[in-house]
Formats: C-alpha cells, structure tokens, sequence
C-alpha cells in the first residue's frame, strides 16, 4: 500500500501520459487495463484477444491477460479481490454525466452513471476508485428527482460504506435522509433533522442543501414565508453553483403563488412569480422544471361542460 500512495505521488510531481486504467495486484504486479468505459453498452463478459493491455471479465470476477512466451500464449488471471491500487483518472462519461443534471436532464445522466458505476463496483474503496464521487454524484441526482423508493435505495447502498472515515459521505447521507422524509411526506421530522444537522456543517454547499430541504419541508406545511426565505437565501448566496438551481427557482415562484391572496389580488406577486416562471424555462431550458414552469405559464382551459340533450 505504502508503494502505491508513493508512485501516486510521484505522477503528481511530474506528470505522465498514462494509459486509460492501470491496475495493481497483491502480488506486485502491474498491469496496464483495456478501458472498460469504452462502450458503455458492454460491460460483461469480454473475449480474451492476444493484446498487450489486459481486460475485464465482469461475468467471471477476474482481470485476464495473454502473455507470450517463447511460442506460446500464457494466460494470467487475477481475481477483483486481488487489486489493490487503481489509477485510473476521472472518466470523460462523469463530466458529461454532471453536465446534465446540472442543466436539468436527470434521467440521461442517470444512465450514464449507472453504467460507469456498473465498471467500477468491485472497487468501491481501492485507493485510486472514483466510485465515491460517482456515488455521490448520482445521490445527489436522485434528491432532485424526488423518487423516494430510488432515494431510500441508494442511501440504504451507500449507508454500508459509512464507516465514519469519510465525512462527505457522511454528510451527504445525512442532508439525503432529510430530502427524503420530504419525499414520504414527513416535513416536520425533516425540519428536527435540520436544526440539529446544520450546527455540525461548515461547507456553503452542504449549508445550501439543508437549506433547500427546509424550504421545502416548510412549503409542504404551506409556511409559504419561511419556505421563501430560505429559497431567496440560496438563490442569492449560491446563485448558479446551486445543486438545487433549477428547483430553487420553481419552489421559490411556488412559495410566492402561496403567498398570494385571491381577494387582494396583489399583482406585484403575481409578476414576480412570472419572472421566476421565466428564469427557469430561459436559463434551465432541459430540465423537468422548465415543462412544469411553462405549463403554469400556460395552463389548458377548461373544457366547456357539454350542452345536454334536449
């Protein structure tokens, strides 16, 4: 172990082309891997070609190279549970993957990063594994999709790995359990685990998600002033960088729908909860949010009761 954190170091002091994966073994092997990642659609069974890279068989739990020696090929194999160092750089799939959910497009990222997650779980805590990051990634994708059966799956997956020794881990499982009490339809119990959750964070973002999830529980209790200014709040502090973005926006024209009053009539609202409407269909044009801004931009008439017969 000690050898492998010493040639990471290493190849940060004076950085190398490196191949796709490069895997090390129990044994003091190194060997050079056949990007797993190069077809997302086949991460099975891979045939054993005569190649100098070794490949993945994911159906046999093994890593398989031909070695020549003299006349004859020589197959070598190592179980998953031999590795014990990785270097393998972050995919391209995980920033195309983060793109979408930034903008929205949670299912397409979804599937992406199922499949790399797929290609990287035998190796969920091999130092040099990207499965943590992943991980979260798509934890925190299924928080703005609000499934709660994907949601209380996921944190149930990834609450086998909390060990205490990673605390963005644990954090991010904390702010998800809070999310989800929203989901199942509990916003006071998610309200009681804020408040004894935020003292405990210090990262801006972490802080902004707690938030978010106390907007939202107060806009489930129809506390339409408080759910606002905690939506207000993220919008100004994070802007942009929000996880939430597109959310925020809805759940604060949302909070402002609930604040107005039929019989006043209060049109300075109501053109502020427009603007809002707007922002989110101009500026996050791919995700759900958008379709359901524009729809109560625009929302169908009322059929006509029919004429009855005579």
């Amino acid at each position: 172990m000690k050898f492998f954190q010493c040639l990471l170091i290493s190849l940060m002091v004076a950085p190398v082309k490196l191949p796709a994966l490069t895997m090390f073994f129990n044994n003091g092997e190194q060997w050079e891997v056949e990007d797993p990642l190069k077809d997302l659609n086949h991460l099975s069974a891979q045939p054993i070609q005569p190649t100098n890279l070794s490949c993945i068989n994911y159906k046999e739990g093994s890593v398989v190279k031909i070695s020549r020696r003299d006349q004859y090929e020589v197959i070598i194999i190592h179980k998953f549970n031999e590795v014990v160092g990785l270097i393998w750089p972050d995919p391209a799939q995980f920033s195309e993957a983060q793109n979408y959910i930034h903008q929205g497009d949670l299912n397409r990222g979804l599937t992406i990063l199922d499949a790399m997650l797929k290609a990287v779980e035998p190796w969920p805590r091999t130092p040099g594994s990207w499965w943590l990051k992943a991980s979260l990634l798509k934890l925190s994708a299924l928080e703005k999709l609000q499934d709660p059966q994907r949601l209380e799956r996921i944190i149930f997956n990834l609450a086998k790995h909390d060990d205490g020794n990673q605390p963005t881990l644990t954090t991010s499982l904390s702010i998800a359990r809070l999310t989800l009490l929203n989901c199942q339809g509990d916003p006071q119990a998610s309200l009681t685990g804020a408040n004894t959750l935020l003292p405990k964070l210090a990262n801006p973002e972490d802080i902004a998600r707690v938030n978010f999830c106390q907007g939202q529980a107060n806009l489930l209790l129809k506390n339409y002033e408080a759910a606002l200014s905690f939506f207000l709040r993220i919008s100004t502090f994070q802007g942009g960088r929000s996880e939430q973005y597109a959310q925020v926006l809805l759940s604060i024209a949302r909070a402002l729908r609930g604040l107005e009053n039929p019989a006043i009539k209060d049109e300075k609202i109501r053109a502020t909860t427009v603007h809002y409407l707007h922002r989110i269909i101009r500026e996050c044009p791919l995700s759900a949010e958008a379709a359901i801004a524009q729809s109560l931009l625009n929302p169908e008439p009322t059929p006509p009761n029919p004429i009855p017969k005579s």
